[in-house]
């Protein structure tokens, strides 16, 4: 479940978003479905509104678990009284309760005034207690700031894994898309909304590092544009009328270097983070070395700011039979390393276990962010399919 104590919040919050991207998607394909014969104007319409409630929705979540990571990095250092609920005037400030992640989350999808109210925020983040000592110094309140737009990054990091795993739905890439533009479009709306973007700019500068917001953001649109999750979620979304559709993330067949037909090489995946000194570019290629394998090789680096060593990630995933098997090990360059592994068993064809754990030592960019400051976690649930 979602609270601000959970050692795997970053992985449970991956889990709502699959669970999410599930239901929207079988919606779809029922709307497609029960249209087939309908006329062309009440097909459109139909698959319209179904569209923009599915947006709103996985909106929603996305701002929903973004409020959490705050929170979890909040609780990390120590802050009381933290709460996540109704925002009485609807701009997301001005929180007095904590309410449950579900009431949160059809706030947020439905509480607007109508359904195009895009800048509707009912929804916010407060904390009765003062500020810890440990949570006041730029680094910490860096890592703070950073916290909601870093795990946005993390999931669609995992929306593209899935589609790695062949699950490229129009839904799946609507739900990557909304995660990926989150970082971009958030800095680009700072100079009329405020908030993270310009307070993480200035704890860096507080740290005597030169950048700026519209600096920051220029990576993160080169990271979108130069991925293959964005530009297959892009392609998937052409066939949303479609009940069933069949895309594949971009594959660089020509890089290979063996004749074999089960060696392929893929379009490498790029993302923006924001670390407590700096903003690291990260780079993932995945490759397949077998029919039923696949690996990837990751780097990540800061491009602004201090030099926090690179991360250097190497990652796996087997299925045998009806369990998928995966993990990645990443070992920093300076100090820290990071692991986690995660088994997935069917149990129906729609519904599937999950177990997944992690580990930490030293400091990674990755570990700082995926661990809220444990040395261990991870969290055990259920994913539905249709």
């Amino acid at each position: 479940m979602l609270n601000f104590d959970n050692k795997g919040q970053s992985f449970v919050s991956a889990h709502h978003g699959e669970n999410i991207t599930s239901l929207t998607e079988i919606t779809r394909k029922l709307t497609a479905c029960t249209t087939r014969n309908s006329t062309p104007t009440l097909r459109r319409l139909a698959l319209f509104a179904q569209v923009l409630i599915s947006f709103r929705l996985q909106y929603a979540n996305a701002y929903m678990l973004h409020e959490y990571a705050h929170a979890e990095m909040g609780h990390r250092f120590g802050t009381s009284g933290i709460m996540i609920g109704r925002s009485p005037n609807n701009n997301g400030l001005g929180t007095t309760q904590n309410d449950a992640y579900l009431q949160n989350l059809l706030r947020m999808a439905f509480g607007g005034k109508h359904p195009f109210d895009f800048a509707y925020r009912g929804v916010g983040i407060n904390s009765t207690g003062a500020t810890p000592a440990a949570f006041s110094g730029p680094k910490a309140q860096a890592l703070g700031h950073a916290a909601g737009i870093n795990l946005n990054s993390f999931l669609a990091q995992q929306d593209f894994e899935a589609m790695m795993d062949g699950e490229v739905s129009p839904s799946r890439g609507l739900n990557y898309i909304i995660n990926k533009t989150f970082a971009p479009g958030y800095f680009m709306l700072d100079a009329s909304i405020g908030g993270d973007p310009s307070n993480y700019a200035a704890q860096l500068t507080a740290q005597g590092i030169t950048t700026s917001v519209d600096k920051i953001r220029k990576y993160q649109w080169a990271a979108l544009l130069l991925s293959n999750g964005y530009w297959s979620s892009l392609r998937s979304l052409r066939h949303y009328s479609q009940e069933g559709v069949d895309i594949a993330p971009i594959v660089g067949r020509l890089a290979v270097m063996t004749r074999s037909p089960n060696t392929v090489l893929y379009w490498p995946e790029f993302s923006t983070f924001l670390n407590k000194s700096g903003v690291s570019m990260a780079g993932e290629l995945p490759f397949t070395l077998g029919p039923k394998a696949r690996w990837s090789l990751g780097v990540e680096r800061n491009i602004i700011g201090m030099n926090q060593g690179a991360d250097i990630t190497l990652g796996f995933k087997q299925t045998f039979n009806n369990v998928k098997v995966s993990g990645k090990f990443t070992q920093n360059t300076q100090s820290g390393s990071f692991a986690e592994a995660r088994i997935q068993r069917e149990v129906t064809k729609n519904i599937s276990m999950i177990a997944q754990i992690f580990w930490t030592k030293g400091t990674s960019l990755i570990g700082e962010r995926l661990s809220f400051g444990a040395n261990r976690g991870g969290h055990f649930g259920f994913k539905f399919t249709f």
